[in-house]
This record gives structure tokens, sequence and C-alpha cells, in this order.
């Protein structure tokens, strides 16, 4: 319901039905708004308002790592972050 009650970003459209988010629950690749490239690219806009989004990669768990270390210093240079000390 998550999937298809938001806007659905995946890596790979194909992966995400066969081996992923999408495919694992039974959904075919219509619940899919887009891939994350289209939206870096500008072919697709993401977020629109304040609506509920959801990207769910297929890729390797450093690519996860390698996003959430891109959002986690976007957030800190725009004052919306907090830095976490994860070895103390």
């Amino acid at each position: 319901e998550l999937i298809t009650s938001s806007r659905f970003f995946c890596d790979d459209a194909g992966l995400a039905v066969t081996a992923g988010a999408v495919g694992n629950v039974g959904l075919s690749a219509d619940a899919i708004t887009g891939e994350l490239g289209d939206v870096l690219l500008g072919r697709l806009p993401g977020r629109l308002g304040d609506e509920l989004t959801v990207y769910g990669g297929v890729g390797l768990a450093w690519m996860d790592l390698a996003a959430a270390w891109a959002v986690y210093e976007a957030a800190l240079a725009t004052g919306r972050g907090q830095r976490v000390d994860f070895l103390a």
C-alpha cells in the first residue's frame, strides 16, 4: 500500500519488478513513477509538494551508504541536519 499510495522511484525499474520492492509484493511496473536517474537528470520531477515520495533501491549496500552520506552532508550544509558521532 505504501508504494501504490505514493510516488515511487527506484534505481532500476526492471530489477525493482523482478527482485526488488515492487515485484516482491506482487506489483507491476505500473507502480513505479520513475527511476532516480531520471530525477537527477531533470527528466522527471521528484517530490511534488509535501506528498509522500518513496525510493526503493535494488543496488548493493555500498550504494545505499553513498546515497545516505550525500543526504547527510546536504542536510548539514543547509542547517537541517545534526552531526552524530557513531564512534562515541
